[in-house]
């Protein structure tokens, strides 16, 4: 320490101005930096935008956050493509059989689960005062990509932010663990109204009036398209990224934690939240 401080001592006038303006500036842009992460989105898009209403307040103040736009953030960001060559095979554990037929909890049973813990489907305008049930707004992150959305607004009970936000988490592990590639799971629709189901019935027959969507339990992943964060690194096929979400969701799905449904017809996995954690059978 002695010979450090003899050695600055010996520095010219002019050379410890300039040591002295380079510890301040590395001392400076690490102060940037860290303030930057802290104000970087956390790696889950689930915390934020916690709302409930009580009873006699503004629908028009309700209507109003359901319609705003969330600020943009560094996980917006991804390439429309998914590369063709040179994609990198892995290990796919099957099963049992064709994912329509593993992945076939019926409408009902979507229903009858997503009604008493969902919020009351909003029919009109004024139900967005009865709003009891917190709803938090969904925002892209490193573990999913919230496509847009043209008939639903991204928002889910916070069971079911909770489980969405497993689903990814789970998937970017598994990626890892068999080799790597740089994907995020593609979110394609979450809370839907009555207006906005009929919206989609005009172009979608499958939609139907009764939708579980309504009740803000229920989200959709597609497994046509997985959302490429960047060229380079390990490329994988759709069809295996397809096939290793299906993992996953079936451990969840016996996990007791969520139900699905395949859907062929527009190209998604239909899932629901489920309260309870028990594992079926």
């Amino acid at each position: 320490m002695q010979q450090r401080r003899r050695k600055y001592k010996s520095l010219n006038p002019r050379r410890r101005r300039r040591s002295k303006l380079l510890i301040i500036a590395v001392f400076v842009i690490s102060a940037i930096a860290l303030v930057a992460f802290n104000q970087m989105p956390k790696a889950h898009g689930v915390t934020e935008g916690l709302f409930s209403f009580t009873p006699g307040e503004s629908p028009e103040k309700a209507l109003e956050f359901l319609n705003s736009e969330a600020e943009a953030n560094v996980w917006d960001n991804v390439l429309d493509t998914m590369p063709g060559d040179g994609c990198v095979r892995m290990h796919i554990n099957g099963l049992g059989g064709p994912l329509f037929r593993v992945f076939n909890d019926s409408n009902h049973t979507h229903y009858a689960e997503a009604e008493p813990m969902g919020i009351k489907p909003i029919k009109c305008d004024a139900d967005l005062a009865d709003i009891h049930v917190p709803l938090v707004r969904i925002r892209s992150c490193q573990n999913f990509y919230v496509y847009e959305l043209k008939h639903s607004f991204p928002y889910l009970i916070p069971e079911a932010a909770k489980r969405l936000d497993e689903v990814g988490q789970r998937f970017n592990d598994s990626l890892r663990a068999r080799g790597g590639g740089d994907y995020r799971l593609k979110v394609t629709s979450m809370l839907r109204t009555d207006g906005s189901v009929r919206r989609l019935r005009r172009v979608n027959r499958v939609a139907v009036d009764s939708s579980v969507h309504r009740f803000g339990t229920t989200f959709d992943i597609s497994y046509t398209r997985f959302m490429l964060n960047r060229l380079g690194g390990t490329y994988r096929t759709q069809e295996d990224l397809k096939n290793l979400l299906a993992e996953v969701l079936f451990a969840m799905r016996n996990e007791g934690k969520i139900y699905v449904k395949y859907e062929r017809s527009t190209g998604c996995f239909h899932i629901t939240a489920r309260r309870n954690g028990s594992a079926t059978s």
